[in-house]
């Protein structure tokens, strides 16, 4: 059970924190820069409004950020949060979710944590504050939640994977 938790939350969760803080200090300078579309990421304009595949590494940050169509359904999104970008898990399968905005991580980690239970979902393992993790089960889906905040801005990766 401690090798499946340290896999489960071990590198996404190191990687989201990265990412986390990044968002949180206001810099624009990211650990692996985005793929350009020329490296085989699509957006929904030229997709013909389909789903994007999967990416290889990231999405464009920003607006165009879409979740990659092997993302498992019912999985709830933040609040208020906008989808930045989404990443390739460095660990195997899935993929990992950033939404950042205006907000707290307490606030953003109890509307999260409703919404997955009200999904479905059966809480694993769970860390409090000021940084929130999480990891929730469903049928053959896993989910890890890393949230945090700094100066009113709220940062919510969520790692997910589908057996």
């Amino acid at each position: 059970m401690i090798t499946r938790m340290t896999r489960l939350i071990g590198a996404p969760v190191l990687t989201a924190v990265a990412f986390s803080i990044g968002a949180c200090s206001g810099s624009s300078n990211l650990v692996s820069p985005p793929i350009s579309q020329s490296a085989n990421v699509s957006t929904a304009s030229d997709t013909g409004g389909k789903s994007a595949p999967a990416p290889t590494q990231a999405n464009t940050a920003g607006s165009g950020a879409e979740l990659p169509r092997d993302w498992p359904a019912g999985i709830p999104t933040p609040t208020g949060l906008t989808l930045d970008r989404v990443l390739s898990s460095p660990t195997g399968p899935g993929s990992i979710a950033i939404y950042r905005g205006v907000g707290t991580a307490g606030v953003v980690n109890t509307q999260m944590t409703q919404d997955l239970k009200a999904a479905g979902f059966t809480e694993r393992s769970s860390i409090g504050a000021p940084v929130f993790r999480s990891t929730w089960t469903k049928g053959s889906t896993s989910v890890a939640l890393n949230i945090s905040s700094a100066v009113g801005k709220a940062s919510c990766a969520i790692t997910a994977r589908s057996a």
